[in-house]
């Protein structure tokens, strides 16, 4: 092949910050550790795949195998995802407290991030009888994918979203005006294929005299996901 650059596995790109050797840097989706110290500008050589003792939030236990993200406003690997960007993951248990985290990077953990992973939910109180459930399409890192999405929602008894709720509400179950559409009803009241609205919301508006406990699901990519567990604040 003649447009064979290199192996990648170390890159050479202008320092994002002032960087330590040995320390993480953020350039785009692009993580790695550098080599030697560098100026911001400068440039420096990102090591991007191997096993690294990082600097962690310290108030942080972490488990083998657990997801591993990099902080880039306090340049520390962490394990909270919302805002951060999926770096690799732990190989080695850490203590709460300690300084640094042992880290495999990798690279294809970061294409993850800005494609639909999973959903978040918030359910609040409408009108009469009614709980507006808000669910949000997310990435890996747990930001929000503003995009058109189709997914499965529906109402289980159960607490990992097996099988459909026994209970019938009284009122509809669909989709709040102007907040999403109802493409198909799979079963009355209790289970639809919707679309979000192009910032990736969809809001489900069940009306339920009863304001029964439902617990809220949605399928994004084949996995069930339990969002929300109604209770009666949940309904006006």
């Amino acid at each position: 092949m003649k447009n064979f650059i290199q192996e990648g596995e170390a890159v050479t790109v202008a320092a994002p910050y002032d960087v330590l050797s040995g320390a993480g840097a953020l350039v785009g989706s692009l993580f790695g550790v550098a080599a030697s110290g560098a100026l911001s500008g400068a440039d420096v050589v990102l090591h991007t795949c191997g096993v690294f003792d990082l600097k962690k939030v310290s108030a942080q236990a972490w488990t083998v195998g657990a997801k591993i993200y990099w902080d880039n406003s306090a340049k520390t690997a962490t394990t909270t995802s919302t805002g951060n960007t999926l770096i690799g993951v732990a190989v080695k248990a850490a203590d709460n407290p300690s300084s640094t985290g042992y880290v495999r990077l990798n690279e294809g953990a970061l294409f993850d991030d800005g494609l639909p992973i999973t959903v978040s939910m918030a359910a609040a109180a409408g009108g009469l009888n009614v709980s507006e459930v808000t669910i949000t399409v997310k990435d890996a890192a747990g930001n929000t994918v503003a995009a058109v999405h189709h997914m499965d929602v529906w109402l289980s008894d159960d607490a990992d979203g097996a099988g459909l709720t026994g209970t019938t509400a009284s009122g509809t179950v669909t989709n709040k005006s102007a907040s999403g559409i109802v493409l198909s009803t799979y079963t009355a009241k209790k289970a639809l294929r919707v679309q979000s609205l192009k910032t990736g919301i969809f809001v489900l508006e069940i009306t339920d005299a009863a304001k029964t406990a439902f617990k809220v699901c949605a399928s994004l990519n084949g996995k069930a996901i339990v969002g929300a567990t109604l209770v009666t604040g949940n309904y006006g």
